[in-house]
């Protein structure tokens, strides 16, 4: 692999109704990666600590966070292995 600094690297992409994030759910709760759009575009965002805080004085609601969001999350990590195969596949 070369050791050159290529610059911003984009290894997911999304598009409309598609979710970007879950940090906010998954401790540490920090954000790993950061995101630009190519276009102009209307998102919404989720106060995670509120979100958190009520799933845990509800364990049901928490239950179905997980089970909501645990495809959200396994989409993006497939897509995510897909891009990089092929942007690494030809070094």
């Amino acid at each position: 692999m070369p050791s050159e600094h290529r610059g911003p690297l984009s290894v997911l992409t999304v598009g409309d109704g598609e979710i970007l994030g879950w940090s906010w759910l998954f401790p540490p709760h920090h954000y790993k990666f950061s995101a630009r759009t190519l276009e102009p575009t209307r998102a919404f965002a989720i106060d995670g600590q509120c979100l958190r805080a009520k799933a845990e004085l509800d364990h049901e609601l928490g239950c179905d966070l997980l089970t909501c969001w645990a495809p959200v999350v396994e989409h993006a990590m497939e897509a995510t292995r897909l891009q990089l195969i092929d942007i690494y596949q030809d070094l």
